[in-house]
């Protein structure tokens, strides 16, 4: 018979004496990794192999065990392997999320604890009958993990490794497709964003990572054209396997196929992903988003008539009415207000060392003389910052804007 594996902290010795002692009354045979572990022993390849020849895993859960990256990393690795877990609460701890899914047993209580209730659910692990729920969901969660941390390492290869490997076992994990391709899409996006910005302005205010963890944040790696095709591709494996029933993953390729500048596909999975829920018309809206999307249209003959097809699917405000508007909201507040903008053909040909898509800087004047409104605008080009008008004058706002849409596409405020 297999052997039943304890995973605790030392501090929780005594009471892991008296399961062993319960498990063995039982017919179990039981093993705890401090008794296990030799000076010179590698742990962990120790521990794994003890993990899988074993029945099932018993995790004793206090709030030291929860903190614990050591008895986490047992109770991860079991579910990884398909080895059966039974959390046991020892103290009032709550349990890990991934931990909530399986049935625990309540063993705060000193004078009445379950241990006919534990042997019970020993018996069904040694015998097949997994006292597991959601199963698939947990798998997933254990390898949606591991890609999540590999991406927000900045390693695409590693993140494509895992979905592979998750993908050719018996049970793969549902959606893993689906997350693997929206979390390269969001840290793409971002990465994107954040190498066309030019150095010492403010952050730019991002929408793009839709957090399933909201304590985690991406990091920041440059976009290169391999970690994009990766990003497709895997959304395009979840599409075919009909992992897109809300429309993220069409809203995500839509914005891949922006910074691929390649429109009509841009243009087919923003109106897929709008067919799919209305709500995306809204949330694609969003500057960061609309960004990437206008980025399509760049190489395109007339990129005013494809922005403005792409103005009347997301239902927008002309350009002279968000402008305007834009610079009227911003009264009386101090320091520069960003503005995204692509360059006219004629006016990157000039300056062909700076990029099409970067943030104006505007300043708006803190006086006001009735219903005149005035700003001045700034922006970097290679080696120097230019104005409109002047560094220390400012225009009225329907001025400014004639003069900015002789040189630019107005594409949104960044905010």
């Amino acid at each position: 018979m297999k052997s039943i594996f304890i995973s605790h902290k030392k501090s929780d010795a005594d009471f892991a004496r008296v399961l062993i002692y319960e498990l063995d009354k039982a017919g179990f045979g039981s093993w705890i990794d401090h008794d296990r572990l030799y000076g010179g022993d590698d742990w962990r390849v120790e521990i794994d192999q003890g993990i899988r020849d074993s029945s099932a895993l018993i995790v004793v859960m206090t709030p030291e065990a929860r903190a614990s990256e050591y008895v986490t990393y047992e109770w991860a690795f079991a579910l990884g392997v398909g080895v059966k877990v039974i959390p046991v609460i020892l103290k009032d701890t709550p349990l890990h999320p991934r931990l909530q899914a399986l049935q625990h047993l309540d063993f705060t209580n000193l004078t009445n604890r379950p241990w006919d209730k534990l042997i019970n659910a020993v018996k069904k692990a040694v015998n097949g009958h997994s006292p597991i729920t959601e199963i698939a969901k947990l798998r997933a969660d254990f390898y949606f993990d591991k890609i999540e941390s590999a991406i927000r390492g900045g390693s695409w290869e590693q993140g494509d490794s895992i979905t592979r490997q998750a993908l050719q076992e018996n049970t793969s994990p549902p959606n893993l497709r689906r997350q693997l391709g929206l979390s390269m899409s969001d840290s793409v996006c971002q990465s994107f964003i954040k190498e066309y910005r030019r150095e010492g302005v403010n952050p730019l205010y991002d929408e793009l990572y839709i957090s399933r963890y909201p304590w985690t944040n991406p990091l920041l790696t440059y976009a290169s054209p391999a970690s994009v095709e990766k990003a497709i591709y895997w959304l395009k494996e979840a599409q075919k396997q009909g992992e897109d029933q809300d429309g993220a993953v069409s809203a995500a390729l839509a914005k891949m196929h922006g910074i691929n500048k390649q429109y009509a596909a841009m243009l087919g999975e923003l109106r897929k992903a709008i067919a799919t829920d209305p709500v995306w018309k809204e949330e694609l809206r969003g500057s960061s988003s609309l960004i990437l999307l206008a980025n399509a249209c760049i190489d395109e003959p007339n990129i005013q008539d494809t922005l403005e097809r792409l103005r009347e699917d997301l239902n927008l405000s002309t350009p002279e009415e968000t402008f305007i508007h834009y610079i009227k909201k911003q009264y009386g507040k101090v320091g520069y207000h960003l503005y995204w903008v692509i360059g006219r053909k004629d006016y990157w040909i000039e300056h062909k060392e700076s990029s099409p898509n970067f943030p104006l800087d505007i300043l708006v004047s803190p006086n006001k003389e009735g219903d005149v409104w005035e700003a001045q605008v700034s922006y970097v080009v290679p080696g120097n910052r230019e104005y409109i008008p002047t560094q220390s004058e400012y225009l009225p706002v329907h001025d400014l804007l004639n003069q900015l849409q002789k040189r630019f596409f107005l594409i949104c405020p960044i905010e």
